[in-house]
């Protein structure tokens, strides 16, 4: 430093040379870090919200991460449901997200049993988790099921 700085002053200008230091060095690890754990996304095509279920009712979508997907998981009424069966075909996406890994089969599917449900709305949630353990919520939607009245429980 130099001695024409009075204490205070060097002791100021220190402290501001380590902080943008410091503050070069978060960003450059932030940025690294961001890169490397993109969360998953992605589309909910069916159902949509409000839709009515008479009979078990397909979930289907897609899901994709920079890391890949290990899981898809399916919550009935904000309770586990399932998990459900993920690298379906879908050269839809794969055509919008060419450079993502398995872009192709992106898709995803599972069925919902609507017969123990009583009669009414109900949310559904889907949550895809990457192969680097990070979850994000697809969609939530909420399905009304309306049993025909001999098929009540």
């Amino acid at each position: 430093m130099p001695e024409f700085l009075s204490r205070r002053w060097r002791r100021a200008v220190a402290v501001a040379l380590a902080a943008a230091s410091l503050s070069t060095m978060i960003g450059c690890f932030s940025q690294g870090y961001a890169r490397s754990r993109k969360r998953p996304f992605g589309g909910l095509d069916s159902p949509h919200s409000g839709d009515i279920a008479k009979t078990p009712y397909g979930i289907q979508g897609w899901a994709l991460s920079e890391a890949g997907i290990r899981e898809v998981w399916v919550f009935l009424d904000r309770k586990f449901y399932r998990e459900a069966q993920i690298n379906a075909l879908r050269t839809d996406v794969a055509k919008s997200f060419p450079n993502l890994p398995k872009s192709n089969r992106a898709g995803f599917g599972t069925e919902l049993d609507i017969y123990p449900l009583k009669n009414g709305p109900h949310e559904i949630t889907v949550q895809a988790v990457g192969n680097n353990g990070m979850v994000a919520d697809i969609a939530t939607v909420t399905l009304i099921v309306a049993h025909a009245e001999d098929q009540k429980k």
